[in-house]
């Protein structure tokens, strides 16, 4: 019997999708995360988004954050001393 502690059980590979305002998108590719203590050992893999990711979590984020006032001069990261 093999416990989580057991250091020759065989780790569980870990998945990264790509999440948009918490919706896991489908994606074509996916590229292996090779363990860097046993570099022969695949510990997990990414999600290879695309333009049409990067859209969607672009209009996301407008959704999520309207625009506000504008900042006066002197206050905010471009008048910052």
């Amino acid at each position: 019997m093999t416990s989580a502690l057991d250091p020759t059980a065989p780790p569980a590979l870990v998945r990264a999708p790509v999440l948009v305002a918490g919706e896991e998108l489908d994606v074509a590719e996916w590229l292996p995360v090779v363990n860097p203590v046993r570099t022969s050992e695949v510990a997990g893999e990414v999600a290879l988004g695309g333009a049409g990711h990067v859209d969607r979590t672009v209009q996301a984020a407008h959704r999520a954050f309207p625009p506000g006032p504008r900042c006066t001069r002197g206050r905010g990261p471009t008048g910052w001393p």
